[in-house]
């Protein structure tokens, strides 16, 4: 998972990065090596995957359709009234 391993010879071998991740590395040693300071480290999330048991997303799909028809009435009205402005 994490692909950065070293081996004897203290060269640093590459197993199964995205590109993301070697050209951050990459970066990485670049600056430990010419001196520079540290980057400030973001905070990201990559969301992988969800599991939702079928009849679960059914039922939310259902219950999302049902409360939009009296959304779409309501904006409807909204509009109705701004245009008649």
């Amino acid at each position: 998972m994490f692909g950065v391993l070293k081996d004897n010879m203290s060269k640093f071998v590459m197993r199964d990065l995205p590109l993301a991740e070697k050209q951050a590395r990459d970066e990485a040693l670049y600056d430990m090596e010419h001196g520079a300071r540290p980057k400030k480290e973001e905070n990201a999330v990559i969301i992988e995957g969800l599991r939702i048991p079928f009849w679960d997303l059914v039922t939310f799909l259902v219950k999302l359709s049902v409360a939009a028809i009296p959304a779409a009435f309501i904006l409807g009205f909204v509009f109705m009234v701004l245009k008649l402005f």
